[in-house]
């Protein structure tokens, strides 16, 4: 297992595959294992990055009140860019699909796309306004992206 530092924490990591980046999310009180059976298949076509989120499975914690969907979030954008990624396809399950919801909304030009798994995302939700900190429009081509109305 290989990790990175992310935001003070140490982010295990797998990877398999090459080709287009490929990043997995896993839900809550989880980790990246359940997506090596279901993805193996993917390995053939992209290069598969499988972090463990910050808190879970085999990565650190940090103090509970520095949790945040956002900080995920820039967990993962380290990540990607530690392995020189560009912009992979975000996948995310439960958890790890509003951690690829917001990881698309804040790094718009380091996302070639992104899917959400098993969570439902409302738009009076305040993850269909996440925004970047650097693209005041992030949060509205978000909502394009999404079917929700700008």
């Amino acid at each position: 297992m290989a990790t990175v530092t992310a935001n003070g924490t140490e982010l295990c990591y797998e990877t398999a595959g090459e080709g287009p980046p490929l990043v997995l999310l896993h839900g809550t009180m989880m980790d990246g294992r359940p997506w090596a059976e279901l993805a193996r298949p993917l390995a053939d076509a992209s290069r598969l990055v499988v972090p463990d989120l910050r808190g879970h499975g085999r990565t650190g914690g940090s103090e509970r009140d520095s949790y945040s969907v956002g900080l995920f979030a820039d967990d993962v954008h380290a990540l990607v860019t530690e392995l020189d990624l560009g912009a992979p396809v975000v996948v995310g399950h439960s958890l790890g699909g509003f951690v690829a919801l917001c990881y698309a909304a804040r790094y718009t030009d380091a996302c070639a796309g992104f899917v959400t798994l098993g969570q439902r995302c409302p738009n009076h939700s305040p993850w269909a306004n996440v925004s970047s900190p650097t693209d005041p429009h992030s949060s509205t081509r978000l909502r394009r992206c999404s079917g929700a109305s700008a």
